[in-house]
C-alpha cells in the first residue's frame, strides 16, 4: 500500500499538503473554542460582564465560519486527490489486464479482476479521502484536547490522559476483528461477480435461442 501511494500521489503532493495544512488550521480553532467558551464563564459570566461575552461571542462565530471555509478547502482537495489517483489506478489496472494472456485471466479468474477494477479501486479512493481528512486531524484533535483539558482543569485532564490507552485499546479490538470480515467480503464479492457475469451471460443465451426463428 506504501509503495501504490507513493507512486500514484506523486502528482498530488501540492494538494495534499494543502488539504493537510488546512485541516491542522481546522484543528486548531476547533480546540480554541473550548478555552474561549471557559473564558467567557469564567470572566464574563464570573463578573456579569456582558460586554465580554458577546465579543467571546463574536470571536467564535468568526471562528466557526473561518473554520468552515477551511472545511471546504480540505474536502474539495481530498475529492480532487482520491478521485484523481482512483482515475490513474484504475487506467493502470485496465492497461495491465489488456496486456495478460488467456492462461493469466483464467488464472486470476474475471470476476476476481473486475472486483479489483472496481471495489478495490473504490477502496483506495476513500482510504485516500479518509487519510486527508481525518489522518492529520486525529492526532491534533487528541492530543490538542488532552492539553486543552489540562490547561482548563488538572483533575479533569488527567481523566481524558488515562482514558486514552483504553480508548487506543478499544480500537485496536475493532481493527483486528474487522480485517477477516474484510478478507471475507473480498471473496464473496468475487463470488457475486462470478454469478453477475453467468447470469448476464445466460441471458444473452437464452435471447439468443429465443430470436432464433425471427433469424431464419
Amino acid at each position: 500500500m506504501r509503495e501504490l501511494l507513493s507512486k500514484y500521489l506523486r502528482g498530488y503532493r501540492r494538494r495534499v499538503t494543502v488539504g493537510m495544512a488546512v485541516k491542522v488550521v481546522e484543528v486548531v480553532f476547533d480546540l480554541m473554542t473550548p478555552m474561549i467558551v471557559a473564558r467567557m464563564i469564567d470572566v464574563g459570566v464570573a463578573h456579569h460582564d456582558a460586554r465580554y461575552v458577546l465579543r467571546m461571542g463574536a470571536l467564535l462565530v468568526c471562528l466557526s465560519c473561518v473554520g468552515y471555509c477551511f472545511t471546504l478547502v480540505c474536502q474539495r482537495m481530498a475529492a480532487l486527490v482520491s478521485q484523481g489517483v482512483g482515475t490513474d489506478l484504475r487506467d493502470a489496472l485496465f492497461r495491465k489486464t489488456m496486456e495478460l494472456s488467456a492462461e493469466d485471466v483464467d488464472r486470476f479468474g474475471t470476476p476476481s479482476l473486475t472486483t479489483r477494477i472496481t471495489n478495490d479501486v473504490n477502496q483506495v479512493q476513500v482510504a485516500i479521502a479518509l487519510g486527508i481528512r481525518q489522518l492529520i486531524r486525529w492526532p491534533f484533535l487528541a492530543v490538542g484536547s488532552m492539553v486543552a483539558a489540562l490547561l482548563i482543569d488538572v483533575r479533569l485532564g488527567l481523566i481524558f490522559l488515562l482514558c486514552t490507552p483504553l480508548i487506543a485499546l478499544v480500537f485496536w479490538f475493532v481493527m483486528s476483528r474487522a480485517v477477516p470480515f474484510f478478507q471475507q467480503m473480498q471473496t464473496r464479492l468475487d463470488r457475486v461477480s462470478l454469478i453477475t457475469r453467468e447470469s448476464l451471460s445466460g441471458v444473452r443465451v437464452i435471447r439468443a435461442f429465443r430470436r432464433e426463428k425471427d433469424e431464419f
